[in-house]
């Protein structure tokens, strides 16, 4: 979602920061009994923190369920349960922030996933009645409404990005132009002032769109249609982002 800008001396900074992602299309209703988890991470992940430890499902009453195992390939990780769920009961999905990306960044937020097992699906708020064109119109002014919310974070995160390189690059020319020194030089002596600000503002913008994201989920749930609807918007924001740091990296190579 947020598109690619010439953060020039920022590129830097960049580099240190980011998060492992995890997502999947969750079912939360009427989940099989013998349902397996499959959970796909934007990054490979560290094996040791791949544990039931740190990825585990809890029963209606909070406790950890012992028949899970958790497998790992690359960045995807399998959640089992070696015997069968309860028909018709609720179970929380955990994904701590213990769990590491293979760099050793950790998961950006704490995952906690609810599902139900069998069971009558929840009541959706639409008459049986309605057309297929009605319900569609629903779906469409649903996401529609979604967007301009992303597209109003992505020119927001946009405009503070390009604050803070303005401000980076204007330093950096002052500190030339004082002291003769070459601009990698300086770029490392004023990283540790600009990298906590590059950092926060990413980490900031992604509680933004996490905020937005299940707003949008709990909308699409309420009105009868799959939380995968919201997906797309969830990749296009990943798929900016590692485009936006590959460039980065490429960049500062170079």
């Amino acid at each position: 979602m947020l598109k690619k800008v010439n953060v020039g001396f920022l590129l830097a900074f960049f580099l240190f920061t980011g998060n492992a992602f995890a997502e999947s299309e969750w079912d939360q209703q009427n989940v099989p009994i013998d349902k397996e988890w499959t959970i796909e991470f934007s990054t490979e992940l560290m094996q040791k923190t791949v544990n039931t430890n740190n990825i585990y499902i809890t029963d209606e009453a909070g406790d950890k369920l012992s028949s899970i195992e958790v497998s790992m390939d690359n960045n995807e990780v399998t959640v089992t349960n070696q015997n069968q769920y309860e028909d018709g009961k609720t179970y929380n999905l955990h994904i701590t922030n213990s769990v590491k990306s293979i760099n050793g960044l950790s998961l950006g937020n704490e995952v906690v996933m609810e599902f139900v097992t069998g069971g009558e699906e929840s009541e959706v708020p639409s008459s049986s009645s309605s057309s297929d064109s009605e319900e569609d119109q629903i779906l469409s002014d649903i996401l529609s409404e979604y967007e301009q919310k992303f597209e109003g974070l992505q020119e927001q995160s946009e405009a503070d990005l390009n604050d803070l390189v303005q401000q980076a690059n204007e330093e950096l020319q002052e500190e030339v132009e004082d002291n003769g020194k070459t601009e990698s030089e300086i770029a490392r002596e004023l990283a540790p002032k600009y990298l906590p600000k590059a950092q926060n503002l990413e980490e900031e913008t992604d509680e933004s769109f996490n905020s937005i994201y299940e707003s949008l989920v709990n909308q699409l749930q309420k009105n009868g249609y799959s939380s995968a609807k919201a997906k797309p918007f969830k990749e296009d924001y990943q798929e900016e982002k590692e485009a936006m740091r590959e460039d980065l990296i490429k960049t500062f190579l170079e």
